[in-house]
């Protein structure tokens, strides 16, 4: 739309499109959306990704009697802070979480517990063993 007059119209409009274009670019929204966070970095093996500290009661109050007998409860405990990894990853939490135990309590409680939390090993997938 070219301005084929002088009007003060015209010019007006003009000017409205001059300071919306520029306050655009001032703000940085030319095509980049403040909202979006940069990607997380990715952790590097054998860490766990979230704090510890998000496990300390699953880790501290769960044994090999609670998780047989009171396996939602134990579950209530421990599957949110680990629901959004992956069970490789999950299983490094946990192994972390019940450092306290021996490595076969350990071992067994990391198994039931990603079994409680929906992470079943895939078919032929070994156990996790936690060392």
């Amino acid at each position: 739309m070219a301005i084929a007059s002088s009007s003060p119209i015209a010019w007006s409009h003009a000017g409205l499109v001059l300071a919306a274009a520029l306050l655009l670019m001032a703000t940085g929204a030319h095509g980049q959306s403040a909202a979006t966070p940069p990607p997380a970095p990715t952790p590097p093996a054998g860490q766990c990704p979230i704090d510890i500290l998000q496990l300390t009661r699953c880790g501290r109050f769960i044994t090999l009697t609670y998780v047989i007998l009171n396996g939602p409860r134990a579950a209530r405990l421990c599957c949110p802070p680990i629901a959004q990894l992956s069970r490789a990853v999950a299983a490094e939490c946990l192994c972390a979480a019940f450092e306290r135990n021996d490595d076969i309590s350990r071992t067994f409680l990391t198994n039931e517990i990603l079994r409680l939390c929906d992470k079943p090993p895939r078919p032929f997938d070994p156990i996790t063993v936690c060392a």
